[in-house]
């Protein structure tokens, strides 16, 4: 089975232009930056005519870490996803992505998060087992699909291991 690593970007009807976009993710952030005195990377897109009772249409992951590579990532494990009906979880279509001035853009559908228990163990760790058993991408490079550095808070300074780096540490 061949798995695209392409993101096709997709016109959603009432989506605005990256630019909107953009401006809204930007006020978004600093409203909530007012409130919690932090900011958040995520906006929920909802249309305007009555934009708090509507249903999201889209979800919008942004900041200086999201990359194309996260983005290629998700719609990678998507597309594999779309073809195993027994997978434990969902991930969501990318429906675009693009960088612009050092911060990055993903525009997803929205898929309603759950609040996760010590209940939902199993579940978690029937998760990981399926991500591990994933096929390598056909660039075969360790980290996001199609390069690039791994963001994380796991890392120190977020940046994981460079596959380079890894082969020359272990020669």
């Amino acid at each position: 089975m061949s798995i695209s690593m392409d993101i096709i970007v997709q016109t959603i009807l009432g989506l605005p232009s990256h630019d909107e976009l953009v401006k809204l993710c930007d006020n978004h952030f600093i409203e909530q930056f007012k409130i919690n005195r932090c900011g958040t990377s995520h906006y929920v897109y909802r249309l305007p005519r009555c934009s708090n009772t509507s249903t999201p249409l889209a979800l919008i992951k942004f900041g200086g870490k999201v990359t194309l590579g996260k983005a290629h990532t998700q719609a990678y494990v998507f597309h594999l996803l779309k073809h195993d009906s027994n997978s434990p979880f969902k991930v969501p279509e990318v429906y675009n992505a693009w960088e612009e001035c050092s911060e990055g853009y993903i525009v997803m559908k929205y898929v309603p998060s759950q609040e996760v228990t010590v209940a939902d163990i199993s579940c978690i760790v029937d998760t990981v087992q399926w991500l591990l058993m994933l096929p390598p991408p056909k660039d075969g490079r360790l980290g996001p699909v199609r390069g690039g550095v791994m963001h994380h808070s796991l890392w120190q300074y977020d940046e994981g291991p460079i596959m380079q780096d890894l082969l020359q540490h272990h020669s």
